[in-house]
């Protein structure tokens, strides 16, 4: 082999590095994606239930 082959190899190693890299950053990021709408669902929960608790408090206060 040539320099120039050792040079190519070289490169194309760090390409599918960089290539895998790249999937591993993307599969985090669907992972993140999906925990940040878990996340707002459970929010979203905790606020109406919360609103719901304030309705019933003041109903009782009513009576």
């Amino acid at each position: 082999m040539d320099k120039l082959d050792i040079i190519l190899e070289k490169l194309s190693s760090i390409d599918n590095r960089i290539n895998s890299i790249d999937d591993k950053l993307e599969a985090m990021e669907k992972k993140n994606q999906a925990e940040h709408k878990e996340i707002h669902r459970k929010l979203d929960t905790m606020i109406s239930a919360t609103a719901k608790n304030t309705e019933d408090i003041t109903e009782l206060k009513a009576l």
